[in-house]
């Protein structure tokens, strides 16, 4: 499957990597794995990293399903935190971001980058615990 995925920082934050090609059927069932080994068991929020720096081309009916997969995001899915450098996946994460309504999307173009705004999500999280 070209979709691979990691939990880091104490299990708080997933890193997933997805490659061409892919469809929205590996889509779906690596969304279903990760509600049931991952969010059906979080106490707290999860930050997603999803990087898509690779993809060269979306799976057909990317906008449609993208819209469906974003009404589906588990309760406790935190910000996703999108890397590309595409600029089609890019025009098509802005739409996500503009849809999303109650998720926060970000988008980057490295994996640092996004290592910095997660570590800066935990690190706000610690500040406002009492």
């Amino acid at each position: 499957m070209p979709i691979y995925f990691e939990l880091a920082r104490d299990g708080r934050v997933t890193l997933e990597t997805y490659t061409d090609p892919v469809e929205w059927t590996e889509i779906e069932a690596h969304a279903a794995t990760l509600d049931t080994e991952v969010f059906d068991h979080a106490t707290r929020r999860i930050y997603r990293i999803i990087d898509v720096s690779e993809f060269t081309r979306l799976p057909p009916n990317s906008l449609s399903q993208g819209l469906t997969f974003l009404k589906k995001m588990p309760a406790m899915s935190g910000e996703l935190i999108i890397i590309t450098r595409n600029p089609y996946v890019t025009v098509m994460a802005k739409i996500f971001k503009q849809a999303a309504s109650s998720h926060s999307i970000t988008l980057c173009k490295t994996l640092d980058e996004a290592w910095t705004i997660v570590d800066s999500m935990l690190e706000q999280e610690t500040i406002e615990l009492p």
